[in-house]
């Protein structure tokens, strides 16, 4: 139940059963299919954390109608009841699970890799004297991380069945390359997501990604900003890229 395991694989059946349960709610919107889309989401939770924002599109598309409260109802609800089997110590004074849980997100947001945008936000405050710049740029790009996912939501509504899958696609990229880590395994989700939204580059990003680990073939092993920049620089303008093309081409209907 921590959610931040290398289970990223684990992830592919539930994205498709969650795109495959957004297309019926689309058509039907109904408390069964608002229940089932929460479900859905909690069980992403247990397996992983990040992925749980792909429900935002759904609220949105309710808005104030009850479904809404049908979908974080069956969301809480999958994601609380599995956790009392790790967290039911607490009840009773014993918080080793929790200590261990918060431990391990712990651990997670102090640990960096290929993490270009934090780099970034690292180099502007340290260049305008910032202090203490190096606890606050992760505060920082967090913020960012959830603007950004914020407003992918806004901006890219649900108003037909197709918008789905795109959607879904773009809030995990969103959310996955605004992070202080972002290891090839990460971009499993994305490839999926990506097929079924029928954008490519992300198979080609993922390669170029891969490249990274190079900075492990020096001892000791270090992060060189300038290596991963160079790499980032090609597999951001092909992801922008491909966003252009597919937007031509649904202006001029092709």
């Amino acid at each position: 139940m921590i959610g931040q395991a290398h289970n990223d694989v684990l992830l592919l059946p539930i994205l498709i059963l969650l795109l495959y349960c957004g297309m019926i709610h689309f058509q039907k919107r109904n408390i069964y299919t608002s229940l089932g889309l929460g479900i859905i989401a909690g069980i992403l939770f247990g397996i992983k954390l990040v992925p749980v924002i792909l429900i935002l599109p759904f609220i949105l598309l309710e808005g104030l109608h009850k479904n809404s409260f049908y979908i974080m109802i069956g969301m809480l609800t999958t994601m609380i009841f599995p956790s009392i089997f790790f967290f039911h110590g607490s009840i009773v004074g014993d918080h080793q699970a929790l200590y261990g849980f918060l431990g391990v997100l712990a651990y997670y947001n102090s640990t960096l890799f290929n993490g270009v945008p934090l780099y970034l936000i690292r180099w502007i405050l340290s260049l305008f004297s910032v202090p203490e710049w190096w606890l606050i740029a992760p505060k920082l790009l967090t913020l960012i991380r959830s603007i950004v996912i914020i407003m992918l939501s806004m901006l890219h509504r649900i108003f037909t069945s197709n918008d789905i899958a795109k959607t879904l696609y773009l809030l995990m990229v969103g959310a996955t390359f605004l992070s202080p880590k972002v290891h090839t395994w990460y971009m499993i989700p994305l490839v999926l997501l990506g097929i079924l939204a029928d954008y490519t580059s992300m198979m080609i990003i993922t390669w170029i990604m891969t490249l990274s680990y190079g900075m492990y073939s020096v001892f000791p092993p270090h992060e060189n900003f300038l290596v991963e920049t160079v790499l980032w620089i090609p597999a951001t303008g092909i992801f922008f890229w491909e966003l252009k093309k597919k937007k031509v081409s649904e202006i001029i209907g092709i």
